[in-house]
């Protein structure tokens, strides 16, 4: 008898321990439910605070304004490139004590070119030339405006990094073996230009086209210029002669022709004379009309080493000594 009722006390005792357990898990469950409506009515609302830490965004005063998002930081270290509004400094920074906070050391707002900002100096190549010698340092300089923009003329423009400077000269839009008038090396909306330190091979610097593959077959240049060569098609040599046809597509890509080559028929002076302009020459004479001929990039060769190949603070600075942007690595 002892025996049976202690049994039911402990079962009653589970029972309600039991109980207790399941009303704890329903008052949880009701707490939870009240959270999670109160934060979704707090992240849907007109209004949510966002918080960020200042020191990431270097120059940034924080705003009163809530709803001033700051700008996102920029990690080749030269600064935003947001809206400037009616200034020169973006609206972020032209306002209260910090404005020039992101402007590289010894520049404040009053020392900002009429093109900051117009064009950018997005890349550098800082290779160690004394051990690389067939390589080259290349600043890349590309336009920041919009398609009915004017041209920003770099011309006069200066390349100045801690140890040389590099005035920006003129250029020939189209290179021409027998001499090509020069133009002022302007960026307009899609252009850029690249600053080389090796030398120009044919002492000019110009705008590269699609014929610059004749170019690298005949000079040698440090690094190989872009372009590519035109090859003959059937259909403009379907006249010649045979050993002529076959002469032309044994041709190594930019292989410049031999007109005097014995494998040609004497008899055959079309193809001599067709021969004869597979080359740069006769490349630019056939595209040059075409709208894609040029490839929008300026080749400008310093001839000397300008970059710190570990670190170095480059600044492009116009004519009046103004500062147009600035890259640091």
């Amino acid at each position: 008898m002892f025996g049976e009722s202690r049994r039911v006390t402990v079962l009653v005792v589970l029972g309600v321990l039991a109980a207790l357990l399941i009303f704890a898990y329903a008052i949880w469950m009701l707490v939870a439910e009240r959270n999670t409506a109160r934060e979704t009515s707090m992240l849907t609302g007109s209004e949510t605070t966002v918080y960020v830490n200042p020191g990431d965004y270097p120059g940034w005063n924080p705003p009163q304004d809530p709803n001033q998002a700051p700008p996102a930081p920029d990690a080749s270290g030269s600064g935003s490139s947001g809206s400037t509004g009616g200034g020169l400094l973006p609206t972020w920074l032209s306002s209260g004590s910090g404005s020039a906070g992101n402007l590289p050391a010894g520049y404040s707002e009053r020392d900002l070119s009429p093109n900051f900002r117009k064009v950018r100096i997005t890349a550098v190549k800082r290779v160690d030339t004394t051990r690389y010698p067939n390589d080259a340092q290349i600043i890349t300089i590309k336009e920041n405006i919009g398609s009915g923009d004017a041209a920003v003329n770099l011309t006069g423009m200066r390349v100045q990094s801690n140890s040389e400077t590099f005035l920006i000269p003129r250029a020939a839009k189209v290179y021409k073996t027998s001499g090509a008038g020069l133009t002022n090396v302007a960026l307009a909306n899609g252009q850029s230009a690249l600053i080389i330190s090796s030398a120009s091979p044919v002492n000019a610097n110009f705008m590269g086209n699609r014929c610059m593959g004749y170019l690298n077959a005949r000079y040698t240049f440090k690094p190989k210029l872009i372009g590519t060569c035109e090859r003959s098609t059937k259909g403009e040599i379907a006249t010649f002669s045979g050993a002529c046809q076959e002469y032309i597509l044994r041709m190594g890509s930019c292989e410049e022709g031999n007109s005097g080559d014995s494998r040609i028929p004497a008899s055959d002076s079309s193809c001599r004379a067709f021969v004869s302009k597979i080359n740069y020459e006769g490349c630019v004479e056939r595209e040059q009309a075409s709208p894609d001929f040029l490839t929008n990039v300026w080749n400008v060769w310093s001839g000397r080493d300008l970059l710190d190949p570990l670190h170095d603070r480059v600044l492009l600075l116009d004519a009046s000594g103004k500062l147009v942007d600035w890259y640091v690595y």
